[in-house]
């Protein structure tokens, strides 16, 4: 079947994009929903379709490399340079559970506020697609405990979105 419906959202080239003060600027007022919704930024890993809430988002960079550090988990890539601000890159793929494969030539860093610290901290995506509203009711909660990354799944523009909570999967990373 060929039709377009079908079709994944198309790529955007988020790179130039600066993704400071992104609350600021996409949401009006200082409350996190509201009656028209809340804005996600969507992106791919491997084949399937993640979102996160963009008011977590700090910004997304091209991918960087990330020195190694010892006796650190399989998740923890490593640690790059952003701006002459030290991040720690994360594997999203090996939080999630998946095989981690050398990231495409297209990767992009999601750069993400840490709850629980002062620098920042980025996970590694696949290619980004585009930054969607979504309502609450368009969402089905997820209340599954052996998934506490995941807290719901929506369909935009008939593909099915994996919505990750940020919060969690932050203040689950321990070294």
């Amino acid at each position: 079947m060929n039709d377009s419906t079908d079709l994944p959202p198309p790529e955007i080239d988020f790179s130039s994009f600066d993704f400071t003060n992104l609350t600021n600027s996409f949401l009006s007022g200082a409350t996190r929903r509201q009656s028209n919704g809340e804005k996600y930024l969507v992106f791919f890993l491997d084949e399937e379709i993640y979102a996160v809430a963009s008011e977590q988002v700090v910004e997304v960079a091209p991918s960087l490399h990330a020195a190694r550090l010892p006796n650190t988990p399989e998740w923890l890539v490593g640690v790059a340079n952003l701006r002459n601000e030290l991040i720690s890159v994360v594997s999203l793929r090996s939080l999630l559970g998946k095989q981690n494969l050398d990231s495409p030539p297209k990767s992009k860093l999601v750069v993400l506020r840490s709850p629980n610290s002062a620098s920042n901290v980025a996970f590694t995506v696949d290619k980004l697609s585009e930054i969607i509203i979504l309502q609450s009711e368009e969402i089905e909660f997820n209340k599954d405990e052996k998934t506490p990354y995941i807290f719901g799944k929506a369909v935009h523009q008939s593909n099915s979105l994996t919505l990750l909570n940020t919060e969690k999967l932050l203040s689950s990373l321990v070294i």
